[in-house]
């Protein structure tokens, strides 16, 4: 569904309920996983780095001993070596960290499958269309939703497109912050 609005809160009515969902589900004791992605399996669990009461260095510092360089690498880079939006990274199974998607499409709104029918990512106009309104407040709201919508998506194992399975991520790929020069340059419609 598209449109679905900013109500008085910030908040649109997709987000709400997604958000409220993913509260629900973070704060429940029959599935009380952590809210992000590297500390889901039984193995991840059981490894010092998924251990809260250490501290973030000793954390990192767990990880990362336990990571090859190239495994490093593979964690911030694409998969499948293209550079687009929405590039899944390799997973490290070993450890328990999956598959991460960067670059999601955020020009008008979180790329996403709906979560069911009515329950979809609103869409904004774009970019272009956004700057032309001169209204900074409203700006600032689009990414306010976006981003809790990206958030919301990502607790509830939001999905990008139904064939490639791949998990909505936090890494918005938005438009750039440029001058639209020339008429025939394919991509004006993701500047502002």
């Amino acid at each position: 569904a598209t449109g679905v609005g900013v109500g008085r809160s910030g908040i649109t009515t997709l987000a709400l309920p997604l958000l409220l969902f993913s509260l629900l589900l973070s704060s429940t004791s029959v599935l009380s996983l952590p809210n992000y992605q590297g500390c889901l399996d039984k193995r991840a669990r059981s490894l010092p780095y998924c251990d809260d009461s250490l501290s973030l260095d000793e954390r990192v510092d767990d990880l990362l001993d336990r990571l090859s360089l190239s495994e490093q690498v593979s964690l911030i880079s694409s998969a499948n070596k293209s550079v687009s939006c929405n590039m899944p990274s390799s997973a490290v199974e070993r450890v328990g960290l999956p598959e991460y998607t960067w670059l999601m499409e955020t020009n008008t709104g979180v790329h996403a499958v709906c979560l069911e029918t009515g329950n979809c990512p609103t869409i904004f106009p774009g970019p272009m269309a956004m700057g032309a309104s001169f209204n900074r407040s409203l700006w600032y709201a689009k990414g306010d939703v976006i981003s809790t919508e990206m958030r919301a998506l990502s607790n509830s194992g939001g999905i990008i497109d139904l064939g490639a399975n791949l998990s909505t991520g936090l890494s918005g790929f938005g438009p750039n912050i440029n001058i639209a020069r020339d008429p025939r340059f394919g991509r004006n419609n993701e500047l502002p």
